[in-house]
């Protein structure tokens, strides 16, 4: 059985024979980008822990022409092997720290180029002008063009995005940095950079007119990720006793129009952890830096509830502003959501956002819970409540929730930007209810909300499914359910005992009334 490539993002460790690690092919991408459809200038748009670093690495080696590394992979033979150039790759990924810790590490990655052909860093310069020179003599010395890859071009920003005056010097120096790359694109032969997302305040978008973003179109929709077909070809060994419907629920699911795509952080960390299911993608990020950036463009916690914006062509490849940003978009090009449908109005094609798989899903409410309720009281009803989903156990439920909403902090920011929006709690209430069954980590679907407290969603574990209706007041929640049949669609459920919930809120005691539930033979 092989390796995992746990953490490796160097294509020539990968693909290393000695290693034995796997390696899912997608060096056609790269032929098709440089070969067939002869770009220049490339961006590419893609979450992190998604495979760019990977990428990058690997046109690094095909512009070096190390042939050897890529027998028995796609290119193999269609590559001109012949034709080398010189390769300038600058990574911010690890960027981290201190303005000085940022140009610092700067300097010493185009310091190391300077020394690899010997030349003389010109201390008393900028760095952006040491840089430019670093193309010119490189060109000049040995009468080719550069090749230049940037991974993670705009990192130091989202490393400062809590901070404006530190995010505002990040944006400068990168604008500055990014400058010269127009003016000298007679001396270099390809570009690429990746990124999470796109700031229109760093001007590569304008510096580089001719630059081309893939990020969303669909001949390049897989280039990083695994699709089903690759899991399935280069993981089989490892899938043998595997639920595959499972896997697909819990970590499918990422579309850039292309194919649905699993996340390789997700995959070889469920391998390595002896198939344990784990948020390994979403936890291997920072969640904080969006919570203030909703509190700061005025989004509550209810904005989240019915939560799948559509969405142009153009407004998902928009670059925005961090002051004025358009959340779903940010939220895309994080991958916290990504395309789940096309709609086509009025000759117009949208698309329609949504999380990606059940794991994003409950992480993402799971942190906007903590984010309203101390930590102790969220683990404690987290625990107990989904406990009580597993068992059926109403006593536990009852208490579960209760608790919870003993501990919202009612003068958090995500809450009182609701409070802006609407003239009564009653929408907060139901919007916090629902986050918090999100969060659980269940299969959980809101079918109907308004504004107005109706509240019909349903919660599937592996062995029961749960019909909720919540109510402002006493009006007969459980009632409604029956009225309406709101159960009849999941009666072919077989293998799940059905149970009908309603559940009134007291407004005035800020908590819940009463739980009553029916179980449907």
């Amino acid at each position: 059985m092989k390796n995992l490539p746990l953490g490796i993002q160097t294509f020539r460790d990968i693909v290393d024979k000695d290693n034995n690690y796997y390696y899912v092919d997608k060096t056609k991408f790269a032929y098709d980008l440089v070969t067939k459809n002869k770009y220049k200038q490339v961006f590419l748009t893609r979450p992190r822990r998604f495979g760019k670093s990977l990428f990058l690495s690997t046109l690094k080696e095909l512009f070096k022409g190390n042939k050897e590394l890529f027998e028995g992979l796609y290119i193999y033979d269609k590559w001109n092997w012949d034709e080398t150039f010189p390769v300038i790759h600058i990574s911010f990924s690890s960027t981290r720290g201190s303005r000085e810790s940022l140009l610092s590490e700067l300097r010493t990655n185009i310091r190391y180029y300077y020394n690899q052909y010997n030349l003389t860093y010109d201390y008393s310069k900028s760095i952006e002008t040491n840089f430019s020179l670093l193309i010119t003599e490189i060109c000049k010395l040995i009468n080719k063009k550069v090749v230049i890859l940037i991974d993670e071009y705009n990192k130091p920003i989202l490393d400062r995005v809590e901070d404006k005056i530190e995010r505002e010097w990040a944006e400068s120096q990168l604008t500055e940095f990014y400058s010269c790359l127009n003016e000298l694109k007679k001396y270099i032969r390809f570009a690429f950079l990746t990124g999470v997302s796109k700031f229109n305040q760093v001007s590569i978008f304008s510096c580089l007119n001719n630059l081309v973003d893939i990020s969303l179109t669909a001949e390049f929709g897989d280039i990083c990720g695994y699709t089903n077909a690759e899991l399935k070809t280069v993981f089989e060994e490892r899938l043998t006793d595997v639920d595959r419907d499972k896997l697909k629920e819990y970590y499918d699911g990422y579309d850039f129009n292309g194919s649905k795509l699993y996340a390789p952080q997700d995959i070889l960390h469920f391998f390595c952890y002896d198939f344990h299911y784990g948020n390994y993608w979403f936890s291997s990020g920072s969640f904080s830096y969006l919570i203030k950036l909703m509190e700061d463009n005025n989004y509550g916690i209810s904005d989240f509830v019915s939560f799948k914006p559509l969405k142009t062509y153009n407004e998902l490849l928009s670059p925005f502003s961090v002051d004025n940003l358009d959340f779903p978009v940010l939220l895309y090009q994080s991958g916290y959501l990504t395309i789940s449908e096309k709609e086509v109005k009025n000759n117009l094609v949208y698309y329609k956002l949504d999380f990606p798989n059940l794991f994003v899903k409950s992480s993402f409410y799971k942190e906007l819970c903590k984010d309203i309720i101390p930590i102790r009281y969220y683990s404690q009803s987290n625990i107990s409540a989904y406990e009580s989903l597993y068992l059926a156990d109403f006593k536990l439920l009852e208490e579960s929730i209760q608790f919870f909403f003993e501990g919202i902090q009612y003068q958090n920011n995500l809450i009182l930007n609701d409070r802006n929006k609407f003239e009564d709690l009653n929408s907060i209430y139901i919007s916090l209810f629902f986050s918090f069954l999100q969060s659980l980590g269940f299969y959980c679907k809101c079918e109907s909300l308004t504004n107005h407290g109706r509240l019909d969603l349903y919660v599937r574990t592996s062995n029961n499914l749960y019909i909720f209706e919540f109510k402002i007041g006493k009006s007969d929640a459980l009632q409604q359910i029956l009225d309406r049949k709101y159960y009849e669609k999941y009666l072919g459920d077989t293998k799940r005992d059905l149970y009908l919930v309603g559940i009134n809120f007291d407004v005035n005691d800020k908590n819940i009334s009463k739980i009553e539930y029916k179980k449907l033979n």
